[in-house]
């Protein structure tokens, strides 16, 4: 059976959250001034993984960095706009 499930996240260019393996990002915002993740988990899933994710605000540089989009969101009263990237295969250049 498949469930959402959030996760609060760090405003940090990387962080890493350990999740059911097979975990799937849905969607990033934020919830009572608190930086959320929402994802779809499979818990049939006893497995755990480390997945790496990037956070880039509008503006700031993203290199040739292995990423997939997540989403979009708005922080500090609207004053900073970010955007979520998973990293693919820990590759954090």
């Amino acid at each position: 059976m498949k469930t959402v499930w959030k996760y609060e996240i760090p405003i940090d260019n990387y962080f890493v959250l350990i999740l059911p393996k097979g975990t799937k990002p849905l969607s990033v915002q934020t919830q009572r001034g608190v930086l959320c993740l929402w994802c779809l988990v499979d818990l049939s899933s006893l497995e755990s993984e480390e997945r790496i994710f990037r956070l880039a605000g509008t503006g700031h540089p993203i290199n040739d960095e292995n990423i997939a989009y997540v989403g979009t969101f708005q922080a500090e009263d609207g004053y900073f706009i970010g955007h979520l990237f998973e990293v693919i295969n820990g590759d954090t250049k």
